[in-house]
């Protein structure tokens, strides 16, 4: 027995000899860990080995043995994207040039100059990118202000342009106005809808943007300066089109158009990317990284997932509020509508799994690919049990709205000054400058985007830090409302 117990006391005595070396280990590799990260704000060097210790822990959805497959196509088809995106930018550039001088030179056998648009173009594009610093500020400085202001600033103007359009007494000008002038009907609707979210709504923003991270401006002024150089070849190629006027300079002008849509939202996603993995970082406590990185690994590596995602959000967007128009429109009035609008609509709402604009965060969090960034995403919102709050979130239409008020500013600068010269092609030129408007101002405005969206998953994945109190006293609203709504319901059945 003495023997045994002998036997039983050495290998009690190894064992916490053993655990002693390892918590020895464990101090040691901790100690390393933390010189390397005190270091990092020192040299890049330093920062490149910080990153490679400290990098951020996937949620276990991540490390699902099912989303390690497929590594080399998901390589490829991303590739793939970004040479198609690069080479039809180029193509565009090209044939742009193309019809600007085709324009330009057949002018002289033709009433119509497509010099006189050269001007009103490059108004327009100055007049987009001064809204959009002009939003960019005033989140960044009073962001409760700006907020209230868009939702009922954005319909007046849509209105204004339509009107303008309405009087310049051309068939084109009138159905143009026309939509316009509905869209701005509309918009007005959909603020007095969502009045009761607009509280939280500034809340959310003024918490997510508290930080403006560094070179944030920097990186809004480079989109600028690149979407405005990109608008000024393709607007110029388009009134070289305008000039000529035959059904394939029509087309041409389609894909001018498409091409411009795609590239801008491609800019801004970018920028959206890099801000997002900036603040994500933030949120998440994770190790920080320079700005300057992380707008060198988006230009660098992930080109293609955001081009793939800029083609794929505005097109499920679009889907997702056409649906929801039909079935608040129709309800039950109509059997055969509602039961489309009930197909339709429940078949738009698988769209968001495949592809949401909390990908971006995932892409640039993770590295991951687009498609695959939004699944991840979109499963870890609805674990968390927070998707119906996201989903009834205004960031998406504060954005929108914003957008729409560069457009519509640009449009009416520019309206007016056709109409004070007596200028023909009226209503083509300032639905350009519309557009061109728009599209300018949702890059200043971003980083609002991106900074709510990285606030979201930092939530999801870790819902217990005090920063994420706006979230959880939505959600506890919320559910006080369900109760409330549910006791209605049961006490109008009693009676």
């Amino acid at each position: 027995m003495n023997e045994i117990q002998e036997v039983i006391e050495k290998a009690e005595e190894v064992n916490e000899e053993t655990k002693v070396n390892e918590e020895t280990k464990v101090n040691e590799e901790t100690a390393e860990v933390n010189k390397t990260s005190e270091g990092s704000s020192s040299s890049s060097t330093s920062y490149r080995s910080a990153r490679a210790v400290r990098l951020p822990t996937p949620p276990p959805i991540l490390r699902d043995p099912i989303f390690q497959t497929g590594k080399e196509a998901r390589r490829i088809s991303r590739r793939l994207f970004e040479i198609l995106f690069y080479f039809l930018v180029y193509t565009g550039v090209m044939l742009g040039a193309y019809f600007i001088t085709r324009g330009y030179t057949s002018a002289k056998s033709r009433h119509f100059n497509p010099s006189g648009w050269y001007p009103l173009i490059m108004t327009a594009i100055g007049c987009g990118g001064f809204m959009a610093l002009a939003w960019h500020y005033a989140v960044h400085w009073i962001p409760e202000r700006a907020v209230l202001t868009v939702f009922w600033l954005s319909p007046l103007m849509t209105s204004a342009v339509g009107i303008l359009l309405i009087t310049t007494k051309s068939s084109l000008g009138l159905g143009i106005g026309i939509v316009l002038t509905v869209v701005g009907f509309a918009q007005a609707l959909y603020h007095c809808w969502v009045a009761s979210r607009l509280s939280y709504a500034t809340k959310i923003v003024s918490a997510a943007t508290a930080v403006l991270p560094d070179l944030t401006t920097a990186a809004i002024l480079l989109g600028l300066a690149t979407a405005g150089l990109h608008s000024t070849i393709l607007g110029f190629a388009i009134a070289g089109c305008a000039a000529m006027g035959s059904g394939w300079d029509a087309l041409a002008i389609f894909g001018f158009v498409l091409s411009l849509l795609w590239t801008q939202h491609t800019i801004k996603n970018m920028v959206q990317t890099m801000i997002a993995r900036i603040k994500y970082n933030n949120f998440a406590k994770v190790q920080s990284i320079p700005s300057r990185w992380a707008l060198a690994d988006t230009i660098k590596y992930l080109v293609g997932s955001v081009a793939l995602g800029s083609i794929l959000v505005p097109v499920f967007t679009v889907l997702r509020g056409s649906a929801l128009a039909l079935q608040y429109a129709f309800g039950r009035s109509d059997m055969f509508m509602y039961s489309f609008g009930w197909c339709y609509y429940h078949v738009t709402s698988t769209l968001p799994i495949h592809g949401n604009r909390y990908g971006f965060v995932f892409s640039g969090g993770y590295n991951r690919g687009f498609l695959r960034g939004s699944r991840n995403a979109w499963q870890l919102l609805e674990r968390s049990e927070i998707n119906q709050l996201v989903e009834s979130d205004l960031t998406g239409s504060f954005c929108f709205f914003s957008g729409m008020t560069g457009g519509a500013a640009s449009a009416i600068v520019v309206g007016w000054w056709m109409r004070a010269t007596h200028q023909d092609h009226v209503p083509q030129v300032v639905t350009l400058a519309l557009l061109i408007g728009y599209l300018m101002c949702r890059i200043g405005t971003v980083w609002v985007q991106a900074s709510v969206s990285a606030y979201y998953i930092a939530y999801a994945e870790n819902p217990d830090r005090t920063q994420f109190e706006t979230i959880r006293d939505r959600l506890l609203e919320m559910r006080r409302g369900q109760g409330l709504r549910r006791e209605l319901e049961l006490s109008d059945r009693q009676r």
